[in-house]
């Protein structure tokens, strides 16, 4: 048994019956309605209009098209389109124009520091120029061990890296006094004092 179908299509009066076998040359005409009302000046044209609207004239010929436009906007060689109206130019205007005088200005520019790289590890006193190293050493310092080293007179505070016998600060304790800190008589109730 076949099983009829009805589907609404564009709008109410345009009924299609879309059951293969009883598809009839009225059914036919009812879907050319329904084309001819998007296309040929129907809904189609209006809403391609109503974007050219939005979007401002463009005659569609030479310059004046869309793909004019951008290259306008991007290339400082290509023409004006004369729908632009204004004082565009892109010979001064476009992304590339711009690009290009700040190109040049950047590399005349004054009123900023012109330290070589050299100059600036000095302003910042850095003495090496491997930052690598540097960054190594801050990282061992961060990550090392530090303890107070009973052994020496006076005491000292050590800072070793992490797992090594290196040290990377060894200092003598001293009151705020100056006085060597060499016992634990010495540091009680002291503030201690690393020179």
């Amino acid at each position: 048994m076949l099983f009829r179908s009805t589907r609404l299509y564009g709008n109410t009066t345009l009924i299609v019956d879309t059951t293969a076998v009883d598809f009839t040359a009225a059914d036919r005409s009812k879907l050319e309605a329904i084309n001819s009302d998007w296309t040929d000046g129907g809904r189609l044209d209006l809403l391609i209009d109503a974007i050219i609207a939005r979007i401002g004239p463009i005659t569609g010929s030479g310059d004046n098209t869309l793909l004019g436009f951008f290259k306008a906007a991007l290339n400082k060689a290509a023409a004006t389109p004369t729908d632009i109206g204004g004082t565009f130019a892109p010979s001064t205007d476009s992304v590339e124009a711009i690009r290009d005088r700040g190109d040049a200005a950047w590399t005349t520019a004054t009123g900023f520091s012109t330290l070589d790289a050299a100059g600036v590890r000095t302003a910042l006193g850095l003495g090496s120029a491997n930052l690598d190293t540097q960054l190594d050493a801050l990282l061992n310092l961060l990550e090392a061990d530090m303890f107070v080293d009973t052994t020496t007179t006076p005491w000292t505070l050590c800072i070793r890296q992490k797992g090594t016998a290196t040290n990377l600060l060894v200092k003598s304790l001293k009151t705020v006094a100056g006085a060597n800190i060499t016992d634990a008589d010495t540091a009680v109730g002291q503030e201690i004092h690393v020179p």
